[in-house]
């Protein structure tokens, strides 16, 4: 994919001015591609998936091409926030609206689903796991950045935390994190 050029790309200003020269046929347009890209979607109606990429739009946070109409420019934004956005819910380690106990409650007043945590490791389980992670901690043993990401992870820090919490740089974090990925694979096909 080509870089565009910064001639290429619609200033501000000519952004609001194409949107705002939207007829209705082309809102009702806009609105359907936004009732066809929300499909799927977690936690995002249509409305949100339009509002959202015309505040993408406007705010330069995606790219708009000069010669690219308004409905191709939000159908193409429309369909990279959906993609984002299912890709961010099938990642996600848990549903941000569960909340989690280790009790039975019978208090429902926030509205959101009650899970209830089980534990199914067994002893043989919890040997193995320690096996696993003395391994890793041999794997890292030697590099200070890789050991202080490891030690965020004990902590349960992950991503941004975890990143603040070992006083790495985002770049200098995201290495260490991959190095780790990368001997962690390759320990385990050797086994």
């Amino acid at each position: 994919m080509s870089v565009p050029k910064p001639t290429d790309i619609l200033s501000q200003s000519e952004r609001e001015a194409l949107l705002a020269q939207m007829s209705g046929a082309d809102t009702a347009r806009a609105e359907s591609l936004a009732r066809v890209a929300s499909l799927g979607v977690p936690d995002m109606g249509p409305d949100d998936m339009l509002q959202q990429a015309l505040t993408d739009l406007v705010s330069m946070k995606r790219v708009w091409r000069r010669g690219v109409s308004v409905l191709v420019t939000l159908k193409v934004a429309m369909r990279s926030i959906a993609s984002n956005s299912r890709k961010l819910a099938e990642n996600a380690r848990r549903d941000r609206y569960a909340t989690v106990t280790t009790v039975e409650e019978e208090d429902r007043e926030n509205g959101g689903r009650i899970v209830q945590t089980v534990e199914m490791l067994g002893p043989e389980d919890i040997v193995q796991h320690r096996q696993e992670v003395a391994e890793i901690e041999k794997l890292v043993k030697g590099d200070p950045d890789e050991e202080s990401v490891l030690t965020a992870w004990y902590l349960g820090c992950f991503g941004t935390d975890a990143q603040k919490e070992t006083g790495l740089t985002p770049h200098q974090y995201d290495a260490a994190r991959k190095r780790i990925m990368r001997k962690a694979r390759a320990a385990r096909k050797m086994k």
